[in-house]
């Protein structure tokens, strides 16, 4: 009964888009689209004053057919906060490489990215006041106004990032 059961690969990832999307078609006529989306974390770190630091991770992710359309015309440009869901995909590679005396040889490589299934886009209220406003005033739950992320490392103090766990 185990060996029929299929793995579950499946994940969901919220961050900033720091490549827009680039659409291709291949030789089939099958369209492709390839971004890369930074989703920041805090990690300890004891060398700071507070012991915390702000880092991104960059995944690849690759959309195909009528999704690679759908993400190409979405004006998803650099700093856009996004979700999205997909699974893990990998394929294998040769690298070429040339050693300082120009030695060329190549090493088998690994690399993985996102296959994406769904995508949203989160429009953020760059002041929340005037979102207030602009929604008659009406007592929805707005998101803190979060500036796109400049790739730079920040330092967090135990208190902030307390206040920020979701539990």
């Amino acid at each position: 009964m185990l060996e029929s059961m299929a793995d579950l690969n499946s994940g969901a990832w919220a961050g900033r888009i720091i490549s827009s999307p680039r659409l291709r078609t291949g030789e089939n006529g099958l369209k492709v689209a390839y971004f890369l989306l930074a989703c920041h974390r805090f990690i300890k770190d004891a060398s700071t004053e507070t012991g915390w630091r702000e880092h991104a991770d960059r995944f690849p992710v690759v959309a195909w057919g009528y999704l690679a359309e759908r993400v190409s015309k979405a004006n998803l440009v650099n700093g856009a906060y996004i979700t999205i869901s997909g699974r893990l995909q990998t394929y294998d590679y040769q690298r070429k490489l040339k050693t300082s005396d120009g030695v060329e040889f190549t090493i088998p490589t690994t690399g993985f990215e996102i296959a994406l299934d769904t995508f949203n886009m989160v429009v953020l209220p760059s002041n929340p006041t005037k979102a207030k406003e602009n929604s008659g005033g009406a007592e929805e739950p707005v998101a803190a106004a979060i500036p796109a992320k400049q790739h730079q490392e920040r330092v967090i103090s135990d208190e902030e990032l307390e206040d920020n766990l979701p539990f």
